[in-house]
């Protein structure tokens, strides 16, 4: 799979060429109330390697005192030959040196896979790392992960100690059956059943159900926890998930709550929530969410109500603007006044680029002012760039799946749309060099708080056929 994934980004390189984006500096500055103009406080160089990949992330605070720039922190990144991370270094600027803080150390087998992560934290009474934690990753022929191991390092017998691990298990089509967790018990110098997950899954692949138990040590016998079950259209998008809750007394499960949602040219448009009343045996309404898309299925508008004395009543509201690029402009929420009945200014973000439609500015604004008519807090992010000459910017984006926020800093969500048929499909990231990096088998929120600055790649395979789409990560 790998070779595919190569062949398809050398391929992309070879077509014709236009300007990329490259991260080079951010310059962060605040805003003091009621003012226009704005203050630096900090900056973030990043460096990289011939790659692309990014090797150190220098942060610096600004002393206005002296009008001068002081080192604060720094992070290493160092990658094997293939640009998989195999040592993060942390440092920290005290009395005019850099000064170890910790860092994290892997090893990877041929298949590209992390087999073990070290973590150590520097000792500056005996300038030297100790060891503090370490997890072992095992996988079976098909390079899925079976075992999950998590260690602590005992300094007074300088050995690793046990603490807990988690077991995998597959059906025939490699999908996640059973998910195991286990607790070390020092005492019996053995492995104890903590809780374990059952998934179920119907013949298009998408998963039906999540089945958790706990272990009970009195009658060694696992015990029901909670229930999940989901139901899906024709496109294989989850209509339907309720969670219901085992009761013991009753030898039952129990409803807890239920999510509706509802699709229209492949984009969720709404959702439900429900909360289960015991005593009526019916689903209240808790929750409802209205999604709006424009031509080009930019989400827009998104409005939240609670059921409140059986009625509707607004709650939240997000308003989001894009330029013709479909790149966001501002994202602003909003939250309902029951006393004035009327939206409240909440919090917004604004997003501007350069010619180039790199990212320039990010302005952030926080704690809306009802009696000035402003926000109290605001701060601004100023993005320098590289322009790469790469064909990263050739690639159309497919319509089988949606990325968003993108360019992303923190949590990324990933969602497949409207499609000809329900299979099973794989989702893959990849980083420049076509190194996977990250896999998963079904939508979901990612997040990208440990993912270094750069462009990464999403690809979705389903019947042998590939599609890819661009991820932007800037911290």
């Amino acid at each position: 799979m790998k070779k595919l994934y190569l062949i398809i980004l050398m391929s992309l390189y070879m077509c014709n060429c236009k300007a990329d984006c490259q991260v080079d500096t951010v310059n962060k500055y605040t805003y003091s109330i009621g003012s226009a103009v704005r203050e630096l406080y900090g900056r973030i160089i990043y460096t990289y390697n011939a790659n692309g990949l990014e090797t150190k992330k220098l942060e610096q605070d600004w002393l206005s005192s002296n009008s001068s720039w002081l080192n604060n922190s720094l992070t290493i990144s160092t990658y094997n030959g293939t640009g998989i991370i195999i040592n993060k270094l942390h440092q920290t600027w005290v009395v005019g040196v850099w000064q170890n803080v910790d860092q994290y150390i892997t090893t990877v087998n041929l298949s590209g896979q992390v087999t073990q992560g070290v973590f150590q934290t520097w000792s500056t009474n005996t300038a030297s790392w100790v060891n503090a934690s370490q997890t072992i990753n095992t996988y079976n022929s098909s390079n899925l992960k079976i075992q999950y191991v998590y260690q602590s390092w005992n300094s007074s017998t300088s050995t690793w100690k046990n603490i807990f691990n988690y077991a995998y298990a597959y059906n025939a089509t490699d999908s996640l059956s059973t998910l195991t967790s286990q607790n070390w018990d020092a005492t019996g110098n053995v492995w104890v059943n903590n809780n374990k997950t059952d998934y179920t899954y119907d013949a298009a692949g998408n998963r039906t159900q999540n089945l958790s138990q706990s272990w009970n040590t009195s009658s060694s016998l696992w015990v029901n926890s909670d229930k999940n079950d989901f139901a899906y259209n024709a496109n294989a998008q989850k209509t339907l998930f309720v969670r219901q809750i085992w009761d013991i007394a009753a030898a039952g499960w129990v409803n807890q709550s239920k999510y509706e949602y509802s699709y229209s040219v492949g984009l969720e448009i709404q959702y439900l929530t429900y909360t289960w009343n015991a005593t009526s045996n019916v689903w209240l309404n808790t929750t409802k969410t209205d999604k709006s898309y424009d031509g080009a299925r930019n989400l827009f508008l998104q409005v939240s109500q609670q059921w409140i004395n059986n009625t509707w009543r607004n709650y939240s509201k997000s308003d989001l603007t894009y330029n013709a690029s479909n790149q966001m402009l501002e994202n602003a929420s909003q939250g309902w006044d029951t006393i004035s009945i009327a939206w409240v200014n909440s919090n917004k973000i604004n997003y501007s680029y350069n010619a180039n439609g790199c990212l320039q500015i990010i302005n952030t604004y926080n704690n809306w002012n009802q009696a000035t008519a402003s926000y109290d807090v605001r701060n601004e992010f100023e993005y320098f760039n590289t322009y790469l000459t790469t064909a990263i910017s050739e690639i159309v984006p497919t319509s089988d799946f949606i990325i968003y926020p993108n360019p992303a800093s923190s949590i990324v969500f990933i969602e497949q749309v409207i499609s000809s048929d329900a299979n099973k499909f794989q989702l893959n990231i990849l980083n420049l060099m076509g190194v996977k990096v990250y896999s998963f088998t079904s939508d979901q929120m990612l997040s990208v708080n440990n993912f270094n600055n750069g462009i990464y790649f999403v690809s979705i395979t389903r019947n042998n056929k590939t599609s890819i789409q661009k991820l932007i990560v800037q911290h």
